[in-house]
């Protein structure tokens, strides 16, 4: 796993390259100046933070806001991805693949509500199968747990 992260939107807002430098730091400093100087940077960040919160243009556009065509389950996840271990990657992207399907599927329903009813508008099916039921039925438990609290996690974020 790549431990050389990206910082975020919001880090970089916070933290200047000074500040960086004083992180990069901190490794090669005897450890009790390790647990000062830790210190030191996260009230710098913290003080950084409330100035931030302070300004007339954060308060009325948003701290690090993204446009409006971008806010999405979809982007978000793929703003996350980067931080993710491989087997969170892996299960992120799993999640959004079947998100992508139950999309897509609810779309095909949408442009063709008539399929599988007969011409006296009866349902020539016995009842409509739940897709997401499908796809969870080819998870390991654990998949299948991850994949209910991401579920729980998106349906709150509506």
């Amino acid at each position: 796993m790549d431990t050389s992260k990206e910082l975020t939107d919001f880090d970089n807002l916070i933290c200047d390259p000074h500040l960086q430098m004083l992180k990069a730091a901190i490794p090669y400093i005897p450890a009790s100046g390790q647990q000062v100087l830790s210190l030191y940077v996260k009230s710098l960040e913290l003080s950084n933070t409330m100035k931030l919160l302070q300004r007339k243009e954060t308060q009325s556009v948003g701290i690090c806001s993204v446009s409006e065509n971008k806010k999405n389950t979809t982007e978000m996840l793929n703003a996350i991805k980067k931080y993710c271990s491989d087997s969170e990657r892996e299960m992120l992207d799993l999640f959004m693949n079947f998100f992508s399907a139950f999309r897509m599927y609810h779309s095909y329903r949408e442009l063709f509500p008539n399929e599988g009813m007969s011409k006296g508008g009866e349902n020539t099916s016995q009842e409509s199968p739940n897709p997401m039921d499908a796809l969870k039925s080819m998870l390991s438990p654990e998949q299948k747990n991850m994949f209910d609290t991401y579920s729980s996690l998106l349906n709150s974020v509506k």
